[in-house]
C-alpha cells in the first residue's frame, strides 16, 4: 500500500516530503524533504500514539487472560482458599 506522506504533516507547515528512505518495526519513518525556503533537510516521522488500535489478536490474548483469573477467583471462593 503507497501512502502519500505529506498527507499526514500538519497543514501549513512548510515541508513537502520528497523521499522515504526506510521504516522501523517501531513505525518511525526516515525520509528527506524540502522546506518551505527550499532547503532540503532530513526528518523522522512518528505515528500518533492516541491513534493506535489493538490487534485482534492482543485482544484475544486479553480476553484469555482475563477469563483464566476470574474462573481462578471464582474457584478460590468456592473452595475457601487460593488454587
Amino acid at each position: 500500500m503507497l501512502l502519500d506522506l505529506n498527507t499526514l504533516l500538519a497543514p501549513g507547515s512548510g515541508v513537502t516530503i520528497t523521499n522515504a528512505t526506510g521504516i522501523t518495526d517501531g513505525g518511525l519513518i526516515a525520509a528527506t524533504g524540502v522546506l518551505a525556503n527550499g532547503q532540503i533537510d532530513a526528518f523522522l516521522l512518528s505515528p500518533e500514539l492516541t491513534s493506535a488500535t489493538p490487534e485482534p489478536g492482543t485482544l484475544a490474548l486479553i480476553g484469555g487472560a482475563l477469563a483464566v483469573l476470574i474462573l481462578r477467583w471464582n474457584r478460590s471462593r468456592v473452595s475457601g482458599g487460593l488454587c
